[in-house]
């Protein structure tokens, strides 16, 4: 567009509603376009899809997030996570705070159990 010195303007595509990004996406404006993600708790690429990744997901389907085990609702959600207050009677003692697996493109490589909890590696999946 044309700016008030007869130059070239950025047009926010955001601001003018002229983007793509899905209902459940965000966009970012950036200089001469912009880019669609998906709101946390979402996984996609805001354009094609947005899926609510906080699903039913069974305890060895779960990703704990919040390991010192005094979760809430408020601090699991800001970290992205889903939050399961009836966890605690799924058998297996599953977490109530959790990526359910694969989440974001995240893919379990290792899990190691000890008596200290399970350790687990995660890396981004292909």
């Amino acid at each position: 567009a044309a700016g008030e010195d007869g130059g070239c303007g950025d047009v926010d595509e955001c601001v003018e509603g002229t983007h793509n990004c899905l209902e459940d996406g965000l966009c970012d404006n950036t200089p001469g376009s912009f880019k669609c993600a998906c709101k946390k708790g979402f996984n996609g690429d805001g354009v094609r899809a947005c899926t609510d990744m906080c699903v039913p997901a069974a305890p060895a389907q779960r990703l704990d997030c919040f390991q010192d085990g005094n979760a809430t609702q408020q601090l699991c959600e800001a970290r992205g996570c889903c939050f399961d207050p009836q966890a605690s009677s799924l058998p297996g003692a599953a977490a109530a705070c959790y990526y359910p697996l694969p989440a974001n493109a995240l893919e379990l490589t290792t899990l190691t159990r000890g008596p200290d909890g399970d350790h687990g590696v995660v890396e981004c999946g292909v």
